[in-house]
């Protein structure tokens, strides 16, 4: 089966896409400085394929790459890109969206938030933190009939969008699906891609009116700002 080529981006290699989105495609990628890679990619060639013509074998060749890379003991991240189609439709759009976002995670650092581990604005791309357990949505199961429990685990995440609105920030799309499971079971608030600044005369990312969020998710007061 063929493997589809890494991308890479600075020293972040993705290894698969995780989902997509009107606004960006988020990828899981790995920390791999690619001097590294080319290196492990060559010695590859000459120990197990030195008899081998590439021509003849290309796709086995990248799927040995690619396996034997994903043993390095590297940090691990979501790397999310603008979305092309949404870049060549409406480029300024687009940028003023990626910068807003980008800006959010810069700017608070709370542990209930998504943190950010590395970023380019000019090449637009950055990473997040990756969350292996998923999202709320797929552990919505373990809270039924404990309230108490639900409480507790949602609280912190109640304080955090408290930060964002005392920076005044509003995120717009809170709902399971972009609420991540922690390895130690803790709640995180991640995708800032719909965060609007929340001060008289500030710069949106969306237009007034424009259909933004998840309605089954959204309060009153904002599904028509």
């Amino acid at each position: 089966m063929a493997l589809q080529q890494p991308q890479w981006y600075g020293p972040w290699m993705t290894t698969k896409k995780l989902g997509e989105g009107g606004q960006g495609i988020v990828f899981l990628a790995r920390r791999v400085p690619r001097k590294q890679y080319d290196r492990l990619a060559k010695d590859i060639r000459q120990a197990a394929f030195s008899s081998v013509q590439r021509d003849d074998h290309p796709n086995l060749l990248d799927y040995v790459f690619h396996v034997v890379s994903l043993s390095i003991d590297n940090e691990v991240g979501a790397l999310k890109v603008l979305q092309p189609s949404e870049k060549a439709k409406n480029p300024a759009s687009a940028d003023a969206r990626f910068k807003s976002e980008l800006q959010a995670l810069r700017s608070h650092a709370h542990p209930a938030l998504v943190r950010l581990l590395d970023s380019d604005e000019t090449d637009g791309w950055f990473v997040m933190e990756y969350h292996r357990k998923g999202c709320l949505s797929e552990h919505s199961g373990a809270y039924i009939g404990d309230l108490r429990r639900a409480l507790t685990a949602l609280r912190p995440v109640v304080q955090a969008v408290a930060e964002l609105h005392r920076a005044h920030q509003i995120h717009r799309d809170i709902k399971p699906e972009n609420i991540f499971v922690a390895d130690d079971l803790r709640l995180v608030l991640g995708d800032f891609g719909l965060v609007a600044p929340q001060r008289p005369n500030a710069d949106r990312p969306t237009q007034t009116r424009e259909n933004v969020g998840t309605r089954q998710f959204m309060p009153p007061w904002a599904q028509d700002a």
